[in-house]
């Protein structure tokens, strides 16, 4: 069993203050899980979900494809997945549309299937970032059990769901159900409650070892998850917020990693002025928008064009977003990368005080630049 300390003091364990980031990462979803216990939100749940889309979920899948496709040092770092992806995914479309009684209900099954998954990989990354942000090495044996604690609230989940005979339906298209035996899901909850107490088990260990609280933030992302596939998997109105959950989680890291690019490409590069507040604004907006039109408009102006059906077209492009972004946050988020993990232990109060500090570098005279 590995979990090694190294440096903890050399970067803030928070990306922008420890409510903040609670909240975002997954604190808030446990809250409201008590709060929706205790008293019917469905409704209002349910009247919020498409704005919280259109702010929240959408926003997120577009911050992807500006992270690729809005760097050229991206793109030639990434050619396969800059340019394969879109091939791919484009082409499972247009078996989809061509074949709406049987690879339409495929397509749309592998990517309700990935979702949760992308949603335990995401776990696991920004519990091992905190980790790092931390000073704690999550290897060996933590690492194994918190795998197997995140994964297997998937794995349990999937497993009960399918659990039903009848096809079920996503916006017009038909899918299957596995019709997997209802124990083959309670074993997986036992497996996963035991792995989640070994990490618990461990958490206690290390703090006793180390003489000081393993930091809570660890431990936010993977019980928000529990809560999430889970605990609150049967409360009305609380699983349709679980998208929106994961995207803030996405959103906070993103959005701190951006301004971070941005003000170091300020500051080094061109020696303009860097307003967060501007860029933020920018960014958010930028996102807000092309997330909308992949979501809503795309399919609404397809469906007109072509004469598609509207559900059809619309199960689709959800679908091939989605996909896209599982295929494309598989690549760009890798913390062994140095151009990755040095931006990712930013924080937000970090990048505001450096770039205050910055001097302003003048711009050369017109006659030194040939003009």
């Amino acid at each position: 069993m590995t979990s090694s300390v190294a440096d903890s003091g050399r970067q803030p364990l928070y990306f922008v203050h420890p409510l903040v980031d609670l909240l975002m990462m997954g604190g808030l979803s446990i809250f409201l899980l008590g709060a929706f216990v205790l008293f019917d939100f469905q409704q209002a749940a349910l009247r919020l979900t498409f704005a919280l889309s259109i702010v929240c979920n959408y926003p997120h899948f577009a911050a992807t494809s500006q992270r690729l496709y809005g760097s050229a040092e991206a793109r030639a770092q990434y050619p396969y997945t800059t340019y394969g992806a879109p091939l791919l995914v484009l082409g499972g479309v247009a078996a989809a549309l061509l074949s709406p009684g049987f690879v339409a209900p495929a397509f749309v099954k592998m990517f309700l299937i990935w979702s949760p998954f992308h949603f335990s990989a995401q776990t696991i990354g920004l519990t091992v970032l905190y980790g790092r942000r931390a000073g704690i090495s999550l290897d060996g044996w933590p690492r194994r059990l918190l795998t197997l604690w995140v994964f297997g609230s998937f794995i349990a989940a999937q497993a009960l769901g399918e659990s039903v005979l009848g096809p079920q339906t996503f916006y017009g298209v038909q899918y299957p159900m596995l019709g997997i035996p209802l124990w083959v899901g309670n074993y997986c909850l036992v497996a996963m409650y035991a792995a989640m107490g070994g990490f618990l088990a461990w958490g206690l260990w290390w703090s006793i070892s180390e003489r000081r609280i393993l930091p809570w933030i660890l431990l936010v992302p993977a019980v928000a998850q529990l809560c999430w596939f889970v605990l609150g998997a049967r409360t009305p109105g609380f699983r349709e917020l679980v998208p929106m959950f994961h995207s803030l989680q996405y959103i906070l890291v993103a959005f701190v990693m951006q301004l971070k690019l941005r003000s170091e490409l300020a500051v080094h590069e061109s020696g303009r002025h860097f307003s967060a507040g501007r860029e933020a604004l920018k960014w958010f907006g930028l996102a807000v928008l092309l997330g909308y039109f992949l979501f809503e408009a795309t399919p609404i102006i397809f469906s007109a064009w072509t004469g598609i059906e509207y559900g059809l077209a619309l199960a689709v492009f959800i679908a091939a977003v989605q996909i896209h972004h599982f295929f494309v946050d598989g690549v760009i988020w890798k913390l062994r990368d140095p151009r990755v993990r040095s931006p990712l232990l930013a924080d937000l109060g970090g990048i505001v005080r450096s770039s205050a500090r910055a001097p302003a570098i003048a711009p050369a005279p017109v006659s030194a630049v040939g003009g």
